[in-house]
């Protein structure tokens, strides 16, 4: 397989995990890295990395090629200069769980598009849970939601498909003109129950650290919501059920307490939905390693909420979003 991975100015980053990267073991491989017109010291680290792994291809971008804000024209070079046929994607700041990352992942690709679980690392504070939160909680819907056979979106972090699949879509023509969606605007646009598969085998997520700022955070959210109106109609209406049926559950709650209703009644509905939740997110959470948030349930579901509403609302408002 071929291992994609796109880099603006990563030195750092290239340095620390590619070594992690190329220690994979029981699968046949090669790097294929694009240093998307990087100006840090990007092309000295590939070039000392080259010297060290002779699978690692680099193609270079210079500023004056580069015609497009988002990395769609660095994955297009790099996808045709990988020679093998399965591809798997993942980022310059992302740590494979494990040396069998690669292998797990390609065993799952031979229906043609696998979809993996790119996790961020656990850290002190409410920030980190809260956005660790909000990655679980759309990870377990997009997977089960392809276990079932009704794949919608996947993410660059781990993900991977084959050549074939990717020509066959026309790469990203369909979605060029706009900066994000090289991830789930593609996985929406080919994935259907016959070609999508799903692996969070043990070993095979990624790790890269979440943001430390909620303005940065919110500006990462507010990039991938640009991509949402090109979604199928199908996934529209998901998304439209699954968050309006949340913000009309908290919004009676509250109308309730405006109201006066009685307290006890109000919690006891509260409680009696957080319990039913709590029982339907075990699985899912102990499976992605994300038990630490249970507790939390309660009180970070609808924080994210409201930074949903947020990004929306700046979305809304915000012109050109650069993906560094």
């Amino acid at each position: 397989m071929s291992i994609l991975i796109c880099a603006r100015n990563e030195a750092d980053n290239l340095s620390k995990y590619l070594p992690l990267i190329f220690a994979q073991k029981d699968v046949e491989f090669e790097v294929v890295i694009v240093d998307d017109a990087s100006w840090d010291s990007t092309a000295d680290v590939l070039e000392e990395l080259q010297a060290s792994f002779p699978q690692l291809v680099v193609v270079k971008i210079s500023e004056e090629q580069k015609r497009t804000a988002g990395k769609k024209m660095a994955l297009t070079l790099g996808i045709k200069r990988a020679k093998y046929e399965h591809l798997l994607l993942t980022d310059a700041d992302c740590e494979p769980e494990s040396d069998q990352w690669a292998q797990r992942m390609n065993i799952h690709m031979q229906k043609g598009l696998v979809l993996g679980y790119g996790a961020y690392r656990k850290e002190v504070g409410f920030l980190n849970k809260l956005i660790r939160f909000d990655t679980w909680s759309s990870s377990s819907h997009f997977l089960g939601s392809a276990l079932r056979g009704r794949p919608y979106i996947g993410v660059g972090r781990n993900m991977g498909y084959s050549k074939e699949i990717y020509e066959e879509a026309g790469g990203f023509k369909r979605h060029y003109h706009i900066m994000s969606g090289d991830d789930d605007l593609l996985v929406n646009q080919i994935a259907n129950k016959d070609n999508c598969s799903v692996c969070i085998d043990e070993g095979s997520f990624t790790y890269t650290a979440a943001p430390s700022a909620y303005s940065t955070w919110l500006r990462v959210k507010t990039r991938h919501l640009t991509t949402s109106p090109l979604y199928k109609s199908s996934t529209r209406n998901m998304y439209r059920i699954k968050h309006g049926s949340l913000l009309l559950f908290y919004g009676l709650l509250i109308v309730c307490l405006a109201l006066q209703c009685p307290l006890w009644q109000v919690l006891a509905v509260f409680i009696g939905k957080t319990l039913i939740q709590l029982l339907i997110s075990m699985p899912s959470i102990k499976k992605l390693k994300e038990t630490d948030l249970l507790a939390l349930l309660p009180i970070l579901e609808p924080v994210n909420l409201i930074i949903n509403g947020l990004a929306i609302m700046r979305m809304k408002w915000s012109k050109t979003i650069s993906w560094k």
